[in-house]
């Protein structure tokens, strides 16, 4: 189910504002602050480890997201923010405190991250294409291929360092000469259009979208950050703090969409089983009708056919009156036939929903006698199975709702439509509720009530040209109508004929 960007405004908003918010408070304190190294080293294991679990978390959610809606845009930008993880758990830092003296030499370690930047923008621009071209491509060997190329390019990053620092955002602010400057414009850029990419098929799109653009946003800021930093100003607590609150809304991000995936894969199951569930009462009306027919058939030409073979066989015999009889019914078969046949060939019958109230109201089935005021010329063009049907849809729902009294058929005309209304005295139905159950196009939420025989019913009517609707009852209670267009006098007179 597709949903429009009004849905993501708001998220998009706050998570903006906590970049923004969090980019000022370090821009104050980079300032007026002055930290003490130690202090500096702690909280950057603090929020590197944050960053490291966060994109852990990232890649699995937009993995099973991935999974579950098929976009591949999950899975690479999945991917992406994995390879960020690598790229902050290669801080000297962050090693030295899980292996202590067994830590890779400080050169390896600043490789290892440049590498995995450089990957980084690659496979998020992937996911932005990825819907316009074919990438197939499988969850473990993006994975493999994805971290066996920020080993690749840690191996020549190692050997030559100016290539990775080329690379990163960082000597933009670092001010290492007109070209650092220059190429780091260039890399800021690059990030700063997937960013932008991102956010704006989020705000039209999907949230998926949405949260990666915030992240890159705020892995922009934050290498902009660690190029100005030095070992005690707040420009190196800064940077680290704006990479762990852009991974972190992107975990938050990544599981509200893969919520949403399986609120819709549950709207789109209750989708199919009304369909399959209307389709199952429509055939069921439909032989019904048929053998009906078919009885209504057999019938007349037994008449005719008996009244011919006396007639033949016994004309002399017979009185005037006699042959005038027999005459009769052989009249009255053929005339039978014919309105059978046009019936059939135009689709169209007459409904009058006194008989059809008095109907249900006859089923032995309900736990009270039904209230019916329907009045006899009510008639209308219509199935009479069907109407009847989604009347006894109705009657069903309403009986479980009713507090005590009994539920009430009434009938009246309003125009050129023929109105019936179903209605209990149980509690009033919210109105979002009345929305969701009449309107085909409206969101349904998984979870919530979801009176499936209310929408049978709904499908029915419109099936056959008319219309189900939900009203307030006066008094307290629920009103359930439904309606079809009247008969002109013309149908009406062959409606009274038959």
């Amino acid at each position: 189910m597709e949903r429009t960007g009004a849905e993501f405004s708001r998220p998009f908003v706050l998570g903006a504002t906590v970049i923004l918010l969090a980019t000022a408070s370090v821009a104050v304190l980079a300032r007026q602050a002055q930290i003490d190294a130690g202090q500096v080293v702690g909280i950057r294991t603090v929020a590197g480890t944050a960053t490291v679990v966060s994109a852990f978390g990232v890649f699995v959610l937009s993995r099973a997201t991935w999974r579950q809606i098929g976009d591949r845009a999950a899975l690479w930008a999945g991917c992406g923010t994995l390879v960020v993880g690598v790229a902050a758990a290669s801080r000297p830092e962050l090693v030295g405190a899980v292996l202590g003296e067994w830590s890779p030499s400080p050169r390896w370690l600043t490789a290892v991250a440049a590498a995995a930047l450089a990957v980084a923008p690659l496979l998020f621009g992937a996911g932005l294409v990825s819907r316009r071209a074919s990438l197939p491509v499988s969850a473990a060997s993006l994975t493999a291929g994805a971290l066996a190329a920020v080993a690749a390019l840690a191996v020549l990053f190692r050997a030559f360092p100016e290539v990775g620092s080329a690379l990163s955002v960082s000597q933009l602010t670092s001010g290492e000469g007109v070209a650092g400057v220059f190429g780091g414009v260039v890399v800021a850029a690059v990030w700063l259009v997937l960013a932008v990419g991102y956010t704006v098929r989020g705000l039209g799109r999907r949230w998926l979208y949405t949260w990666a653009g915030l992240m890159l946003f705020a892995l922009t800021l934050s290498a902009l950050a660690a190029g100005a930093a030095a070992p005690t100003n707040a420009w190196a607590v800064g940077a680290v703090l704006l990479e762990s609150t852009g991974v972190l809304l992107a975990m938050v991000g990544s599981h509200f969409e893969l919520t949403r995936a399986y609120e819709d894969q549950a709207v789109q199951l209750i989708d199919s089983t009304l369909e399959a569930e209307t389709a199952e009462v429509r055939a069921r009306i439909r032989a019904g009708a048929v053998r009906a027919q078919r009885h209504d058939l057999v019938n007349a030409i037994m008449a005719i056919d008996g009244a011919a073979i006396i007639l033949e066989r016994e004309f002399d015999r017979l009185s005037p009156d006699d042959r005038e009889i027999l005459a009769g019914v052989v009249g009255s078969g053929t005339a039978r036939l014919r309105r059978l046949l046009a019936q059939d060939a135009s689709g169209v019958n007459p409904v009058s929903m006194a008989d059809t109230a008095a109907r249900v109201a006859g089923d032995s089935a309900w736990p009270a006698q039904l209230s019916v005021d329907v009045t006899p010329d009510l008639l209308a063009v219509g199935s009479p199975a069907e109407t009847a049907e989604a009347v006894r849809q109705l009657v069903d729902y309403a009986s479980r709702r009713s507090r005590s009294g009994p539920v009430a058929l009434r009938g009246d005309r309003d125009g050129h439509w023929v109105i019936l209304r179903v209605e209990d005295d149980g509690p009033t139905m919210p109105r979002e509720l009345r929305r969701t159950l009449t309107d085909p196009d409206a969101r349904r939420e998984a979870g919530r009530e979801d009176a499936m025989s209310v929408r049978v019913a709904a499908g029915l009517m419109r099936g056959q040209g008319g219309d189900l609707w939900i009203e307030p009852r006066p008094g307290g209670g629920t009103s359930f109508g439904i309606c079809l267009p009247a008969v002109t006098s013309t149908e009406g007179e062959g409606a009274a004929h038959d």
